[in-house]
Parts: C-alpha cells; structure tokens; sequence
C-alpha cells in the first residue's frame, strides 16, 4: 500500500481551498494549472495521529505524492477544517487573502471537492460518504498537479491547512502551489 488517511484529507483541503481563492482583478484570474510546489508539516501530530508524506518526480512533467495516515477517529462532523492562505507579491507573503473554516472536514469536502475526494476514498476501498470510518489510509504517485476551469488568481500560494477536533489541532499541513494561466491551445 502506500501513504493513506490524513494526506488524503490535506489532498481534499488544498482542492477545496483553490477554487475559493479571491477573484478580484480580471487580468490576474482566469482557468489555472494547479501546481503543488512543496509541502511540509506545520506542526507536531496530536497522540494517535500519524501522517507521513513525501513527493517525487515521476516523470518530467509530473510530481508523484505518496502519503501514509493513521487516523484514530471518525471523520466526520466532529472534525473541523481550518485553512488560510497567502499569497507571494511585492517580496513577501501577503497573510490572510482566504480564511476558510468549517464545522465538518468530510462536508466540505464533500461540497468542494467531490470527485477528488471520492476518487481517494474509493482506492482505499472506504465507501464514498460521510463520515469516514477511522482507520489507515495511504496514496502512492498520486498526481495532484490539475487544471481548474473556475477563475482564480495567477501565482504563488502558501495555506496552513488544520484538522481540529474539540479545539484540539490534529496536525497541519503547509502547502506552496502555483497557479499559471490555462494554456488555451496557445503556444507558450
């Protein structure tokens, strides 16, 4: 097997969050390619919690992203989903252009990244509802660079992604992706 159950949340988190991300000026939005720069831990695992991930070069256009997760409670409505993101300009991170919260991880995931998180849930033969029974999970060479076809803004992100139960902070995951202008069938 491979890299399973918290990795697949952050997986769902970070295809949740982008197509939220702020629309405000039309020549810096439009339909992106989605690109997961790097990734790290922001923070130690609570007890019982265990995710472990890493990333590698599959080919020369796609990264691979394995990940292996011990999750010893139910997602569902008593795991909540906090993520904020920050965007790269004029030399630094600009905090808090999205601040997103919700009272169900699995909901939300379920509303904004429905195919996705299904897909997941699906190749480690777990029913595709909410909740999520507890378990292991893991993921190998999964591919998450992707297009997205709603607009959003061009460039550089980092998002704090944290899963929260009864006010405790499960684990965070730090995120750095890139979003370029969809290449319409133009050359570069």
């Amino acid at each position: 097997m491979g890299i399973k159950h918290d990795y697949i949340y952050a997986i769902f988190a970070i295809w949740s969050i982008i197509p939220n991300l702020p629309e405000n000026n039309a020549q810096f939005i439009g339909p992106v390619l989605i690109t997961l720069k790097r990734f790290e831990k922001c923070g130690e695992d609570a007890e019982g919690v265990k995710f472990e991930f890493g990333m590698r070069k599959l080919n020369r256009t796609h990264t691979g992203v394995d990940a292996f997760i011990e999750f010893p409670y139910e997602f569902g409505n008593e795991i909540q989903f906090s993520a904020t993101a920050s965007k790269w300009g004029d030399g630094g991170w600009k905090p808090h252009i999205l601040d997103i919260y919700d009272t169900s991880t699995c909901n939300f995931f379920m509303k904004y990244a429905e195919d996705k998180f299904k897909e997941l849930l699906i190749q480690n033969n777990v029913e595709p509802v909410c909740p999520v029974p507890k378990g292991t999970y893991s993921m190998k060479d999964y591919i998450f660079d992707g297009e997205l076809s709603k607009p959003i803004m061009f460039g550089e992100f980092m998002v704090d992604v944290f899963f929260i139960r009864n006010g405790v902070q499960l684990t965070c995951i730090k995120l750095f992706l890139r979003s370029d202008p969809k290449n319409e069938g133009k050359p570069f």
